[in-house]
């Protein structure tokens, strides 16, 4: 039996701006027709040139689909508000700042990186890095100086400054 889809959904950004595209990796953007919910899940429609559901060139960020509202700012999937034609809200998304500001080409570039240095899975690098400093006896403070390194060869101080935000919000708290 096949599953049941939900009708044409709109997403809103926290912003309030509606999401038009979603950030793919090697092309840039593509245009987003509609959202619906398909097994539970929440999907997304471009056209003709996508099968449903197969996206594998479409970037993520924290695990999550990464999308563009009408002004080019950058949201996870769980920050979208999905509405019905009617504006009913089928779901309210994170109220969340936007992912940092980088245009497309950095943005495609960090995703690529990010999915070439992961290797497969999280719990694969992060051995590895437990390794290396047990067994080079690497203390707190190099660790700091080397991943301090890293983000900003990789270019992603951006991306730190958002999520030091983030949680300095949350320790707050």
């Amino acid at each position: 039996m096949a599953a049941r889809m939900s009708s044409k959904l709109n997403a809103f950004a926290p912003n309030g701006e509606r999401v038009t595209k979603t950030l793919e990796i090697g092309v840039g953007s593509h245009e987003v027709r509609y959202f619906y919910l398909a097994e539970g899940e929440f999907r997304h429609e471009f056209g003709d040139d996508y099968e449903d559901g197969e996206y594998p060139d479409t970037a993520t960020y924290g695990g999550s689909t990464v999308y563009l509202d009408e002004s080019g700012n950058y949201w996870p999937a769980e920050a979208l508000t999905l509405k019905a034609a009617d504006g009913t809200v089928v779901r309210e998304g994170r109220a969340i700042d936007p992912l940092p500001g980088l245009d497309a080409v950095q943005a495609c570039e960090l995703a690529f990186k990010a999915d070439q240095m992961r290797g497969g899975t999280h719990e694969l690098g992060e051995g590895d890095w437990i390794e290396t400093v047990s067994r080079h006896r690497i203390s707190g403070a190099s660790q700091v100086v080397i991943l301090e390194g890293f983000i900003r060869e990789m270019g992603l101080m951006p991306v730190l400054a958002a999520y030091a935000k983030r949680a300095a919000a949350e320790m707050e708290r």
